[in-house]
């Protein structure tokens, strides 16, 4: 079980899994690791870098 920032206890997988986003709009999104609070932010390239840590002293500019 791992616990998250709220809280909240969640279940650990035995093996790690893929979780996929299709989008024509990469910019729009952002991802939030709940147990860590740590905010990623997609690159706007295909390439095999697909998401980029936002420093802490950044992330309020993504809410307005």
């Amino acid at each position: 079980m791992r616990k998250l920032k709220d809280g909240t206890m969640v279940e650990e997988l035995s093996q790690p899994i893929t979780i996929t986003i299709n989008t024509k709009c990469p910019a729009k999104w952002i991802l939030i690791d709940q147990e860590t609070g740590e905010v990623y932010t997609p690159y706007p390239s295909t390439g095999t870098l697909q998401w980029k840590k936002i420093a802490e002293g950044n992330i309020e500019m993504i809410w307005k």
